[in-house]
């Protein structure tokens, strides 16, 4: 006996599908995932039981909605960043400014001794 294609396995599931109907438990849920594990076969993946079409839809809410709270995480946390950094900058220059001054003290200082 022969192991069947991935074709064969899609048309056998197709046929299972078709031959249950549409007022079967089965047939209907064939009809609706078959492309899901048509693709799935087709791209080795292993075949699950997809998820029904209103916990799909959940899912799909919930991912959407979790990247969008991302989104505005991320663009506060770079807003953060920015504002962290403005104000380094500006220590940072009040630093360099402070220390000048002493060295423009010292130097004149040293000046006046040396005369």
């Amino acid at each position: 006996m022969h192991s069947p294609t991935k074709a064969d396995e899609v048309a056998a599931l197709k046929k299972l599908g078709e031959s249950l109907g549409p007022n079967s438990y089965l047939g209907p849920w064939i009809k609706e995932f078959l492309p899901v594990i048509q693709a799935d076969i087709q791209n080795d993946f292993p075949v699950s039981a997809p998820m029904p079409s209103v916990a799909r839809n959940e899912a799909i809410d919930i991912i959407v909605n979790a990247k969008k709270e991302a989104e505005i995480i991320t663009q506060r946390a770079f807003k953060q960043c920015a504002d962290a950094r403005t104000d380094c900058e500006a220590r940072l220059r009040r630093s360099i400014e402070q220390a000048s001054a002493l060295l423009d003290r010292a130097a004149g200082e040293v000046r006046r001794l040396a005369i």
